[in-house]
């Protein structure tokens, strides 16, 4: 466990830092940093497998197996460990799946039953619970990515792959209908109380807000090209988490900005990114974001943001893009998982000093 309330413009920092480095040769981007001496993320280790070569892709919550209670689901490009909220592993599912697979998803249809989504790589499709292909999707197509869910709760998913065309398919993989007039750069489902929405962007910005016959909406022109959408409930909201090279952006559904946080240290530009709310504690809200470098440079970066949008922790991590937080019986209040490396996720919870 690792709990770090130095603060950075401080003596006892600079002692710190210098020990550490002349110690382990380790670099000031790999210390964790704390920027509220009153609230303390404390770091422990939830689950490693050293024999794991490949790093968190997805982490979700949900019950998986067969047996009552929530299960943690942690997707590795070739595999899906279901473990428990004390980072034992129940079972592995290897994925019979040829193909390279960068973008594994799972979708639970019900408690005990769920598909794993293929989202990029050289072929598209869906696999079933032991990890064996349901159906694939051409392999001609240069795509930017696929979304899924059940778009109509008729208890079947739908299917959406941005390219240059958008092509929306049933949970057999056959093409409902396609839209091929733009150069889609990301699409995802937007499933609310609400209504349920394909939304998307192209290479020109335009974000387009679709049902799921295909007509659109509404649309907007965004001030940043989008390359990513993902949806993050944050203060009660619906929000949508993306980036520009060098910042996390968080805007609402209309495209204002609510965050724009520039990154000084970065190894390259960023190339992905995820998040999720964390209720760390009573009416205490922050907002975690992952950030994804290219793969060759092996980091990622994790932030975590206060209610008043003020970065409170900030820690470079290796290769990672899973991200999840759940609530463990040890614990009143969420806590937060995130991959770090391969084989490897950490947890982080929440310490507030009296």
């Amino acid at each position: 466990m690792i709990r770090i309330t130095v603060k950075k413009n401080t003596i006892g920092y600079l002692i710190f830092m210098l020990l550490l480095m002349s110690s382990g040769g380790v670099s000031s981007s790999d210390i964790p940093e704390q920027y509220d001496a009153e609230k303390t993320i404390v770091k422990s280790q939830f689950l490693i497998d050293r024999s794991a070569s490949g790093y968190a892709v997805h982490i979700v919550k949900g019950e998986l197996d067969d047996s009552p209670g929530e299960d943690i689901g942690i997707l590795w490009p070739t595999s899906l460990y279901i473990a428990d909220s004390d980072g034992r592993v129940k079972s592995k599912i290897e994925f019979e799946w040829h193909e390279g697979i960068m973008d594994p998803r799972i979708s639970i249809k019900k408690p005990g039953d769920f598909e794993i989504a293929v989202c990029s790589g050289s072929t598209y499709g869906a696999l079933d619970k032991f990890g064996k292909p349901l159906w694939t999707y051409r392999q001609d197509i240069s795509a930017n990515g696929m979304a899924f869910g059940d778009l109509d709760k008729d208890g079947r998913n739908e299917y959406c792959i941005a390219a240059n065309e958008l092509a929306c398919l049933d949970n057999n993989g056959q093409v409902i209908w396609k839209k091929a007039d733009d150069y889609y750069s990301c699409v995802e489902f937007l499933i609310s109380d609400a209504g349920s929405y394909i939304v998307t962007a192209n290479h020109g910005s335009m974000v387009k807000f679709w049902d799921r016959d295909g007509k659109i909406i509404r649309q907007w022109q965004s001030k940043t090209k989008l390359l990513e959408i993902h949806f993050v409930i944050w203060m009660n909201q619906i929000n949508i988490l993306t980036f520009s090279p060098d910042s996390i952006i968080l805007m609402d559904l209309n495209g204002e900005e609510l965050l724009r946080y520039e990154i000084l240290e970065s190894p390259t530009a960023i190339y992905g990114i995820k998040g999720c709310q964390v209720a760390f504690a009573e009416n205490y809200n922050c907002l975690s974001v992952l950030v994804k470098y290219a793969s060759y440079t092996g980091k990622s970066m994790l932030f975590i943001f206060s209610p008043e949008k003020k970065i409170i922790y900030r820690e470079m991590l290796r290769y990672s893009t899973g991200i999840c937080t759940i609530k463990i019986p040890s614990h009143k209040e969420e806590v937060l998982l995130v991959g770090d490396g391969a084989g490897k996720v950490n947890r982080y919870s929440y310490f507030e000093q009296r």
